[in-house]
């Protein structure tokens, strides 16, 4: 069987573990490795860094749960990058997950990305989500990726000053 959480990259194995009491506070050092500009971008979607701990406590989720898991991305034991997961029903279709993921800065055009998205659609489909929901800046890295992999793309918008884009990709 496949290990859905681990996926080659430039630098090696790319392995995805869900944030817990263990590594929270590797998680928050690897946080001061990320760059202003970064992390604005990040946020950006809303993930709810400042309840880390609180969600570190949660039990892993299960297929059908609801809410937000947060990810740390590990290449030989040292953090590479955080991700996380906000499942939901859409007023479309039923468990949606909305994903967002940073690289930290040193790590960033080695791969990481497009090794944690083939993660990431494999933990989708685990949960049983039926769709998959993101942002993303036009002409950006991740917009070409995710156009590369048969994300549809939806409606422009504003952010931040920028061109951003709905993208979607059905399970």
């Amino acid at each position: 069987m496949t290990d859905i959480f681990s996926e080659p990259c430039k630098d090696g194995l790319l392995q995805v573990v869900r944030v817990d009491l263990e590594n929270l506070e590797a998680v928050r050092e690897a946080r001061k490795h990320i760059s202003d500009e970064s992390w604005k971008l990040y946020t950006a979607n809303d993930p709810k860094f400042n309840e880390l701990e609180r969600m570190a406590r949660k039990p892993p989720p299960k297929p059908g749960d609801r809410g937000t898991v947060f990810f740390a991305m590990t290449i030989n034991g040292e953090i590479v990058g955080l991700s996380n997961h906000y499942y939901f029903d859409s007023e479309w279709e039923n468990y949606c997950v909305r994903g967002g993921l940073i690289v930290l800065d040193k790590h960033q055009r080695r791969g990481i990305a497009t090794a944690y998205s083939k993660i990431s659609v494999r933990m989708a489909r685990h949960m049983g989500v039926i769709c998959f929901y993101g942002q993303t800046r036009q002409n950006s890295p991740m917009h070409k990726l995710r156009k590369r992999q048969g994300w549809e793309m939806k409606q422009t918008f504003k952010k931040h000053g920028e061109d951003w884009i709905n993208i979607r990709l059905i399970l």
